[in-house]
């Protein structure tokens, strides 16, 4: 498929948003189920549809939040990372070097 672009962001904070946004697909696909079966089963008034609907409009909007959360938290990394990049700039790198092997490496916290 060429026309897609591939973009490889492997970030610590990717994998918890992308969790929170699935739990609420889930989560709407849910209440959905619940309420095309009652709505079988009960008769359900103009009022109780009108409630429904409305959380159902809370439920499908809420995946906005956390994109939104999501990018302020990656703007604020951004900024953070460039201005620590800025600071460092001017440094000796040499001093700050840890002795560790491959997998301590791998492990460490940035």
């Amino acid at each position: 498929m060429y026309f897609v672009d591939v973009h490889s962001a492997h970030r610590w904070y990717n994998k918890k948003f992308l969790d929170a946004f699935a739990l609420m697909a889930v989560s709407v696909a849910g209440y959905l189920m619940v309420v095309i079966i009652c709505d079988q089963v009960f008769v359900i008034s103009s009022a109780g549809q009108s409630v429904c609907f409305a959380i159902l409009l809370l439920l499908i909007m809420s995946p906005t939040v956390i994109v939104i959360t999501a990018h302020k938290m990656e703007s604020k990394q951004r900024r953070a990372s460039s201005s620590t990049a800025l600071v460092g700039s001017g440094q000796d790198m040499s001093s700050h070097k840890e002795n560790m092997n491959v997998v301590q490496a791998m492990c460490k916290d940035f």
